[in-house]
């Protein structure tokens, strides 16, 4: 593996070069969630582990010896330290770059295969060499937070498969992708292979592979399981709110909002949350950012009423003054719902 180093900082060098070494040397290696819906914990690895990670994507991107992997993720989280593992076991050449997307854009070498967060794409596509940048691409990776209708409407032009991940850092990154663009772009996760797939409570998805020591992983998941390695994903288990004995998955019902204000031309980030209600239990609530403040609150809740069910309808807009997002660029749903109380 040949590393050629753009511009990072030198801590993030270090932790870099310190989990290479670990890889090189341990049998055993430690990972930490990020912490988005409860503490960060330890999860425990062998190497024979990640090599069998690696080598399904290894396989599903047909990276081969001396392509250029780039590694421009938090160095933090098990999804940058996958991309080293690939590297070495591909025996691929990898390049490291910090997060930052002008840094990322002043690369010039190909790049066979990358991983994104859907902040970094957002901040691509925005830059006037942006597209281009991408389409130099073999193939991308996306995970790490959910994709918006607009990022998705830019992945559709690209040239080159993007895939989108699932997974977390109790199997060592991703299990299932999807395929988001092209002629053969899925609503639906197809697993990858020696992987299985099965609910457990509240509609929620277990997961058991190889990497998993054959052992089952419960989520907080919620899918529909459409055959033994095929699921849509619902939502989280963590964020549906009970609105009148109606179980609402936010998630999924925020991508049916975003084609709403789509169609009518309306352009506005936004998330579903709750307060507390007498009646209903939770009220389901629209948040926007001050920033992004429309003039009719009224009308706007008028037109969600004409294309929703009553349950799906959002009661009442309330304005934050900015969303709380953490460093994988996934907004911080637990500190919102703290914010509009």
């Amino acid at each position: 593996m040949e590393i050629l180093i753009k511009k990072i900082t030198d801590l993030d060098k270090s932790k870099n070069e310190e989990f290479i070494n670990e890889y090189k040397n341990s049998e055993i290696l430690e990972f930490y969630t990020s912490g988005t819906t409860a503490s960060p914990k330890k999860v425990v690895f062998t190497k024979k582990q990640l090599q069998l990670s690696a080598q399904k994507t290894i396989d599903l991107l047909q990276i081969k010896e001396k392509s250029n992997l780039l590694l421009c993720l938090n160095p933090n989280f098990i999804a940058s330290k996958m991309q080293i593992v690939r590297a070495i076991e591909a025996d691929a050449n990898l390049i490291i770059s910090s997060t930052s997307v002008p840094d990322i854009l002043e690369i010039n070498e190909r790049v066979n295969f990358a991983s994104y967060v859907p902040i970094q794409l957002n901040k691509i596509f925005k830059e006037p060499k942006g597209k281009d940048f991408l389409n130099n691409h073999t193939s991308i990776l996306v995970g790490g937070a959910t994709i918006d209708d607009a990022l998705m409407q830019q992945i559709n032009a690209l040239k080159i498969p993007v895939y989108q991940t699932f997974g977390m850092t109790e199997t060592a990154t991703h299990i299932a992708t999807r395929l988001l663009n092209g002629a053969y772009k899925s609503e639906y996760y197809l697993t990858l292979p020696k992987t299985e797939i099965d609910y457990c409570s509240n509609n929620c998805l277990k997961i058991k592979s190889d990497v998993t020591n054959n052992q089952w992983i419960e989520t907080t998941d919620v899918v529909k399981i459409i055959d033994k390695n095929k699921f849509y994903w619902l939502g989280r288990n963590d964020f549906v709110i009970n609105s009148g004995g109606i179980k609402i998955y936010c998630e999924s019902l925020e991508n049916t909002i975003n084609s709403i204000f789509k169609k009518n031309n309306i352009f506005t980030s936004f998330i579903l949350s709750s307060i507390p209600d007498q009646l209903l239990g939770e009220m389901l609530v629209l948040v926007l950012e001050k920033k992004d403040y429309l003039d009719d609150n009224i009308l706007l809740l008028k037109l969600l009423k004409n294309e929703l069910n009553k349950y799906e309808c959002p009661k009442k807009i309330i304005y934050i003054d900015l969303f709380p997002i953490n460093e994988n660029g996934k907004v911080m749903r637990n500190k919102i719902k703290e914010m509009i109380l």
